[in-house]
This record gives C-alpha cells, sequence and structure tokens, in this order.
C-alpha cells in the first residue's frame, strides 16, 4: 500500500481507495444522491482525488489533483483512470 500523507481528517475518511499505475484514487460519494436501485461505482456521485509521487533532483514531490480541477460530487468512480485532472481551480 502507498503511504498517504494527510490529506483528510478523520471525519473525512473516503468510502473507497484504488491504486494502480497511474496514481492511487480517493473516493467519497454523495449519499444524498446516491441511487439505492444501481451501484454507487456507475452514478455520477463521487468526489474524487488522485495523488500521485514523481522523484524531482532527489526530491519527493507529492501532486494531489481532481476530476477537471474540481472537487465536487460529480464524478463516475468507474470512469477514474480515464479523466483529466488538474489542480483544484
Amino acid at each position: 500500500m502507498t503511504y498517504l500523507p494527510a490529506i483528510y481528517d478523520d471525519a473525512e475518511k473516503p468510502d473507497i481507495v484504488a491504486e494502480s499505475a497511474s496514481g492511487t484514487y480517493l473516493g467519497w460519494f454523495d449519499r444524498k444522491e446516491f441511487d439505492r436501485t444501481l451501484p454507487p461505482e456507475g452514478q455520477p456521485i463521487w468526489r474524487i482525488r488522485r495523488i500521485t509521487t514523481d522523484t524531482v533532483n532527489g526530491d519527493d514531490i507529492t501532486k494531489i489533483q481532481y476530476p477537471n480541477g474540481r472537487d465536487e460530487y460529480s464524478a463516475i468512480w468507474d470512469n477514474r483512470e480515464s479523466l483529466t485532472y488538474k489542480y483544484h481551480n
């Protein structure tokens, strides 16, 4: 498991964490908009953060980015790896 810096407090633990070659993804879903008749991973109710770490000149640089630079409940978890990630607007 990848070490994650403290990027959220205990009250905001993610609902799901996934690791891949493109980074570590943290996801929270909007329980108010959740359609319980469908799997949540396919619904546009997710707030996602992608964390990547690069080494630049011997220093580890951790980047936290959001789909289209937005930290909002609008992404689909199943699409997380194909989304465009930017720094928070």
